[in-house]
């Protein structure tokens, strides 16, 4: 069986750098731990690390892990409409963008007795969630005019870098700024929060000051792997082997680079392309569909190619590996947002804990 392997000390390290840099930058930090919010001993390692807002993406999370939450989540992904009752009974906040989810966020809050704050999302190019600029103020009004006592709209928020791949830059982000600044002079409504999410924001801030008005910084995959997504590319100060996964090579062959015979389609409906190299020795690693994304796997060992997979097993020359692999060997891989998700979420992948912090 494959083996997800977490550096608790690592992971550590990423946090209290990021921790450090919403603290010198003055902003308060949502720890977006969604791509491992089935890990209790990541979200317990968030919060003794001083992380006390965590953002998560399932109401089925909320639900099984309220436990280990030492203060309610916040909900970073869209609720629909009929999860209302849900939100406000396990999540402080939320992100919304629709007048009707918010509507039916009031009554199941007023019905709970509680009070649920939500930001209202702005769009700002990257074509996820969000209401048109244009339509921010008359939104606002609208939720004011909901008259609830149990919902609080704290203020306004945005994603870059999360759908269209769209950049932070001067232009999009002194919009947020001035939408809250219209906002409050239109209305009176004190927009509390301005949020902004993505870890390309790391990267932009490097170089560029935050307007005045924003004061919260939404971002998970920069401390999870080191990474800053949009850019492509290793942020300097952070680890990006807090995660590994292992798989163990079942094969060794030599065989020729092109298939014998006519090509269909392979597991997956798609019709492959291959590069005459003559013979290649080959490396059948178990890990497939059903434990992550292989084509999204960086191999650790240098020289190592990924050629194709299928459900269970992926395909790898090694043939200019400088490590001679053999049968029962491991073979390990970095991963990638979307590998991380899949190897934490299948149940046919082995999750390892290492580190000081892996006792505790």
């Amino acid at each position: 069986m494959p083996d997800l392997i977490v550096d608790l000390d690592k992971l550590e390290h990423n946090i209290q750098f990021i921790k450090a840099f919403c603290e010198v930058n003055r902003l308060e930090w949502v720890g977006v731990v969604k791509a491992c919010e089935s890990s209790v001993p990541v979200i317990e390692l968030f919060q003794r690390n001083g992380v006390t807002s965590l953002g998560i993406a399932s109401l089925v999370t909320a639900r099984e892990q309220q436990r280990h939450f030492r203060e309610k989540p916040m909900l970073v992904a869209i609720p629909s409409v009929l999860e209302a009752q849900a939100v406000v009974s396990s999540c402080k906040s939320s992100l919304n963008s629709e007048l009707e989810t918010i509507k039916a966020l009031a009554e199941a809050a007023e019905w709970e007795g509680v009070t649920h704050e939500v930001l209202l999302m702005i769009e700002l190019g990257d074509l996820r969630e969000g209401v048109m600029p244009e339509d921010a103020v008359r939104t606002v009004r609208k939720i004011l005019e909901l008259g609830s006592k149990h919902l609080e709209l704290s203020g306004i928020g945005a994603n870059l870098a999360c759908c269209s791949g769209v950049l932070p830059s001067s232009e999009n982000i002194s919009l947020l700024n001035g939408l809250a600044e219209e906002i409050e002079k239109s209305l009176g409504h004190p927009m509390k929060k301005v949020s902004i999410g993505g870890s390309v924001m790391l990267d932009w801030m490097e170089n560029h000051s935050l307007p005045p008005r924003l004061n919260q910084l939404r971002i998970g995959e920069a401390i999870l792997l080191g990474t800053i997504p949009g850019v492509e590319k290793k942020h300097k100060e952070l680890l990006d082997s807090a995660f590994l996964l292992s798989g163990t090579v079942l094969e060794i062959k030599t065989k020729p680079s092109v298939p014998m015979g006519e090509v269909g389609t392979d597991a997956f409906g798609v019709k492959p392309r291959f590069e005459d190299k003559g013979l290649r020795k080959r490396a059948l690693v178990n890990l497939g569909a059903i434990h992550t994304a292989p084509r999204s796997l960086t191999p650790v060992p240098s020289n190592v190619r990924f050629i194709n997979s299928n459900s269970n097993y992926s395909v790898y020359d090694v043939t200019d590996c400088p490590q001679e692999f053999r049968p029962g060997d491991t073979m390990e891989f970095r991963l990638s947002y979307s590998s991380l998700i899949q190897g934490l979420l299948s149940p046919y992948v082995k999750k390892s804990y290492r580190g000081a912090r892996a006792s505790l």
